[in-house]
């Protein structure tokens, strides 16, 4: 019966094994150019992202990943093209291509070192194999090498345009900056200075024109008594001049026009507007009337006189006109500048907070070309890191040697395959004796009747033992149930 099992299951076995092997086995391998270099995994699922990677393992696990892009224009579709099966494999929507599903299920990578890792693929005609695998191969060096340079080209994009976009800014910043200048051209950076300065001039001439009034105000007090002390018309003699000699009226308005002269020469001169050249001038005014009184009455006596404006009450009045219009421009003045004065005080209260907005704007502009110049300078790096990538994307990776392709049927794969179907048909046949000997409730043995009624057997006939060998008693075999002849202890 273990013959006959052996040979029902080893035989299928083999057969189903031998036909399944019949194929090839095409591999091809890849080198990383940067010997020795470990990099980071960062791979989703695929590595352990806690670890770190050989180049191999990462470009294992890349390929694995592009593997999985089977729509039509992925990297699995690519491939087919590359490969130009004939008929074609196509991955359009709505086809179902076998050959698609037997790819994935056939196709396999695996890091032989830390720069080199390979691809296999098992398929049924060699030729497809090879193409296949060559393709992978080339495929997936080609998409290493655009993703290197496109990283590198999107990124210049993208700096690009963050570049155009700062740059908006920054002539932004400057023409805010510009128009805040325009609208307040006193900030600066000597303002305060100024400012102090203008406020200073201004409270000088305010002061100035408060003093005017003050002093109009006096003059005019002290021209009204010297206007109602004067006459307003003269007499003049017309006869021949009357000397009057020594007169005393005349002797003391001479000394009096010498001590005037005296006081207000030189160099301890007093001011014709002081106090004691004032009472000098009204002494001086009073001594002329007194000589054109004494003059007047000598003439009396057969002298012709003339009636005229006084000269010195017009003069008064001219002072007094003039003084009251200086009074009144020193007013006015006074008004304009009080207004000009809190103007400025305005500004120099205003003017803190117009630098700090003004500091704003500079720091606004600096900042802005600040970053445009960081941008420009990442954006020239980038561009040339793709021109370099550009030329040296292609040696990254590299393939080593050719694509050879494997038979999977030769005699010692079909010896190899016996053995295995020998060996499994053995232990197939071993396990199902082992379930019949164990299933079958036929009592055969002296142990099976101890087990069955839980009496020692002494011995056992002849007949019986031939039935428990399996041989016939008269050339009719026994048929199979309860052994005859066997003797118990109760039997004896």
């Amino acid at each position: 019966m273990v013959l006959i099992t052996i040979l029902c299951v080893a035989i299928p076995v083999a057969l189903l094994l031998i036909f399944r092997s019949q194929g090839y086995t095409a591999t091809a391998a890849v080198s990383v150019a940067q010997e020795a270099k470990i990099l980071r995994g960062k791979m989703n699922a695929d590595l352990d992202q806690a670890g770190w990677k050989t180049a191999s393992d990462v470009n294992v696990a890349q390929l694995n990943i592009l593997l999985r892009d089977v729509k039509q224009g992925g990297f699995v579709d690519d491939v087919f093209q590359r490969a130009a099966l004939n008929p074609p494999v196509s991955l359009a929507q709505g086809v179902n291509d076998m050959r698609v599903a037997k790819f994935l299920g056939s196709i396999s990578a695996r890091a032989d070192g830390d720069n080199l890792f390979t691809i296999s693929l098992n398929w049924d005609e060699s030729d497809e194999c090879k193409k296949l695998v060559q393709a992978v191969q080339e495929q997936y060096i080609a998409a290493q090498a655009l993703t290197n340079q496109q990283s590198s080209t999107n990124r210049a994009d993208i700096l690009k345009e963050q570049l155009a976009k700062k740059e908006t800014l920054v002539q932004q910043a400057m023409v805010a900056r510009e128009q805040f200048r325009k609208k307040h051209p006193e900030v600066g950076p000597d303002t305060h200075n100024v400012l102090m300065d203008r406020i200073g001039y201004l409270e000088e001439r305010l002061r100035r024109a408060k003093l005017m009034i003050v002093e109009g105000g006096e003059r005019i007090s002290q021209v009204g008594p010297r206007i109602r002390g004067e006459n307003k018309y003269i007499v003049t003699d017309t006869s021949p001049l009357v000397v009057l000699g020594d007169s005393p009226a005349l002797k003391r308005l001479n000394d009096l026009q010498d001590r005037r002269s005296q006081i207000t020469a030189g160099e301890g001169a007093m001011r014709k507007d002081s106090d004691a050249v004032r009472a000098l001038d009204r002494q001086i005014d009073q001594a002329q009337l007194a000589v054109a009184k004494e003059r007047r009455e000598k003439q009396r006596n057969g002298g012709t006189s003339k009636r005229e404006l006084n000269p010195r009450y017009s003069a008064l009045i001219d002072e007094a006109s003039q003084s009251k219009l200086t009074a009144k421009t020193a007013k006015l003045e006074i008004t304009d500048l009080s207004a000009q004065l809190a103007m400025e005080n305005q500004k120099l209260r205003n003017l803190p907070a117009l630098q700090k907005e003004m500091e704003n704007f500079d720091l606004k502009v600096n900042q802005e070309q600040i970053h445009r110049g960081k941008l420009s300078d990442a954006y020239t790096s980038a561009e040339q890191q793709a021109s370099m990538e550009k030329k040296e994307a292609s040696q990254t990776l590299k393939t080593v040697g050719e694509v050879f392709t494997v038979s999977l049927a030769g005699p010692k794969k079909r010896i190899t395959l016996g053995l295995v179907s020998l060996i499994l048909g053995a232990i197939v046949a071993a396990l199902m004796v082992a379930l019949r000997e164990w299933s079958d409730p036929t009592i055969r043995y002296e142990t099976d009747i101890e087990q069955a009624l839980d009496i020692p057997v002494l011995t056992g006939l002849p007949e019986t033992r031939a039935v428990l060998s399996g041989k016939s008693v008269g050339g009719k075999p026994r048929r199979r149930g309860a052994p005859k002849g066997l003797l118990s202890p109760h039997d004896s």
